[in-house]
């Protein structure tokens, strides 16, 4: 327990040290952006409910939503903030991971797509989430940041 009291003091002390624009930096990459993710999915899921579609892809767009936004933080991070481990673990699954999940959706989703927007919009996401990648990647080997 007391390294765990001394590690809550080192992160306190380092975060002191820290100037008010790289806190709000980090209040939003950490903090804003995963809210704003989870209420506008939340919104989605009410709307889903109140159209009464059928078979609504709650969990597809859940893992759509988890991937973008791990993506997004990424970027963001790579941009404003300072690489860490799990800035690489992150890269790592957003590299590796998330495109076979995407690309699970996008065949799962592809006759799918005509039974709602909800359903469309879940095939597109996934659908362009590996060119986007590509891209992605392109980006930084331009930029050798990778």
């Amino acid at each position: 327990m007391l390294g765990a009291f001394s590690y809550l003091e080192t992160v306190i002390y380092n975060m002191e040290e820290l100037s008010t624009s790289e806190l709000i930096t980090a209040v939003v990459i950490h903090f804003i952006l995963p809210v704003l993710g989870i209420v506008y999915y939340t919104i989605l899921l009410k709307n889903m409910k109140k159209a009464n579609i059928q078979n609504p892809p709650v969990i597809a767009l859940f893992l759509a939503f988890f991937v973008y936004g791990g993506l997004f933080m990424i970027i963001l991070t790579t941009l404003f903030w300072y690489w860490s481990a799990m800035a690489s673990l992150g890269l790592i699954f957003i590299l590796f991971v998330a495109p076979f999940i995407m690309l699970g959706l996008t065949i799962y989703y592809l006759l799918k797509r005509n039974v709602s927007n909800y359903h469309k919009l879940t095939f597109y996401l996934a659908s362009l989430y590996i060119p986007i990648i590509a891209i992605f990647y392109l980006v930084i080997q331009n930029w050798n940041l990778l």
